[in-house]
């Protein structure tokens, strides 16, 4: 499969948003267990 700089860029993107996106949700998932374990 041959793609072009712009869908290397594009997809580059998306990853970085999800892997942001996924590392927000993993750490407000521990902040939430440890105020409700800290209550």
């Amino acid at each position: 499969m041959q793609c072009n700089k712009e869908t290397s860029k594009f997809f580059n993107i998306l990853f970085v948003l999800f892997t942001l996106f996924a590392l927000d949700a993993y750490a407000f998932g521990a902040f939430f267990i440890f105020g409700y374990a800290m209550r």
